[in-house]
Formats: structure tokens, sequence, C-alpha cells
């Protein structure tokens, strides 16, 4: 498995300019869920790419009705210190961001559901990628 991951994120390093979308200065990533946990967290863009030595500050917006950001709505896998956290609320989480070389990050988005009935509470998770160039 881990293996894997590690020829996807190479992949991911090498794709041609035109194949990415760069983030410019200020990066918004937008969050979506469709219904509940079967139908899945949907993000926008996934992959992000940062390109090299750019100094960034992503916004992960969720936008949708009966649901919120849980206490670590987004989490930064093996982050260091290359992604200070910013303001947040119910529905965003602002982060600031220095590319520093090439590397591949995997972030947890992860939502509770607000809505009444018995699924109130449940936390649902969607692993994407940042991608530094």
């Amino acid at each position: 498995m881990r293996l894997a991951l590690l020829f996807a994120s190479a992949a991911l390093l090498y794709l041609p300019a035109t194949a990415q979308a760069v983030c410019p200065k200020d990066c918004t990533v937008v969050i979506t869920m469709a219904a509940g946990c079967g139908s899945g967290i949907k993000v926008a863009p996934d992959p992000m790419f940062v390109a090299s030595g750019q100094e960034v500050e992503i916004s992960f917006v969720f936008q949708g009705e009966g649901w919120s950001f849980a206490e670590d709505g987004i989490a930064i896998h093996l982050a260091g210190d290359e992604f200070p956290k910013g303001a947040s609320s119910s529905k965003g989480r602002k982060f600031k961001h220095k590319n520093k070389g090439p590397k591949v990050f995997k972030y947890d988005v992860n939502l509770i559901d607000q809505r009444p009935g018995p699924a109130k509470g449940q936390k649902c998770t969607l692993d994407p990628t940042i991608v530094d160039q």
C-alpha cells in the first residue's frame, strides 16, 4: 500500500503544467456534501497544486446545509511547521503555506452531521491531496 502511494505521489509531482490547476496567491478549496456519508464529501480542486517557492493562503470553505467542520475539520498529515493555522469557523478554515520544495501532503476533511435524526453527530472523512511542485 505504501509503495502504491509513493508511486502515485511521484506521478502527481511530474504531471505536465497543462494538466494541473496551479494555486495562485490565495487558494479556495470548495467542500460539499450531497446528502450523507454514503454519498460522500466532494472537494475541488483535488489535487491542489502549489507552484515551487510560492507562499499561499489556503481557504477551505464548506458549502451546504446540515453539516459543519468537526473540531479537526482540516487535518494536514505530516505538516510540521509548513501549514500554520489561521482563522476558523463552522464553515471555513484557513492555513498559510510556503512551498519548500516538491512534496505531497494528504489531508483529512472531517465533517459532522448537524441534521436532526439518528445520524446527528456522525463524522464523515475524506482524504484529498496538496502537491507542492
